[in-house]
C-alpha cells in the first residue's frame, strides 16, 4: 500500500515540488478517462476545458479557483503534463500525472512543481483531498467529508513548515 501523504522537495529556484503516489484499484484506462473526460473530471476534480493534446488549452474552475494554462505533454493513457497559472499557485506551475500498470490496478504519481510565491501546504492539502476523491469517484461513492480540508491543511503545515 502506498502512503497517501504527499512529499515536498525544495527546487533550485526556491520553489517546491509536491509529489503524491497513490495505488488505485482501477485500471489505467479508467483513471485516464477520469483525468481527461470533462464530465468525469468535473465530478472529482475541476470542471472546464482541457484539450488533451500538446499545446491544448486548459481552462478549469471549481468553487474558488480558476486555472488557465496549456497542455505540455500527452501520452495516452499514461502521462499528462500541464502548465498553468492559478490564484493559489502564483506564476506558472507544472502538474504532471503519470499512470503505471499494476497487477491490482494502477499507480498514479502526481507531481506539482510550484514557485516560491506558492503556498505548498495549502496545495498539498488540496491535492490530498482530490486524490482521495478520485477512487471514490471511480467506485461511484461520494466525495470526501467536508471537514477534511482543515485537518489536512494543519497536518501539511506541520509536515512541510
Amino acid at each position: 500500500m502506498t502512503n497517501p501523504d504527499g512529499t515536498a522537495t525544495r527546487t533550485a529556484d526556491g520553489g517546491t515540488q509536491l509529489r503524491f503516489v497513490r495505488k488505485l484499484h482501477h485500471p489505467v484506462a479508467a483513471v485516464w478517462q477520469a483525468l481527461t473526460d470533462p464530465e468525469a473530471r468535473a465530478v472529482w476534480f475541476f470542471a472546464g476545458r482541457l484539450d488533451p493534446h500538446a499545446g491544448g488549452s486548459v481552462e478549469l474552475t471549481d468553487a474558488v479557483t480558476g486555472i488557465h494554462g496549456r497542455v505540455l505533454t500527452v501520452e495516452p493513457p499514461y502521462r499528462l503534463a500541464i502548465i498553468w497559472n492559478s490564484a493559489d499557485a502564483p506564476g506558472e506551475t507544472v502538474v504532471e500525472f503519470v499512470l503505471a500498470d499494476h497487477p491490482d490496478g494502477c499507480v498514479l504519481t502526481l507531481t506539482h512543481t510550484v514557485g516560491k510565491a506558492a503556498n505548498p501546504d495549502s496545495l498539498a492539502a488540496g491535492w490530498h483531498i482530490l486524490l482521495d476523491d478520485l477512487p471514490r469517484y471511480l467506485q461511484g461513492d461520494s466525495a470526501a467529508p467536508a471537514g477534511a480540508w482543515p485537518v489536512h491543511l494543519a497536518r501539511y503545515r506541520e509536515k512541510l513548515g
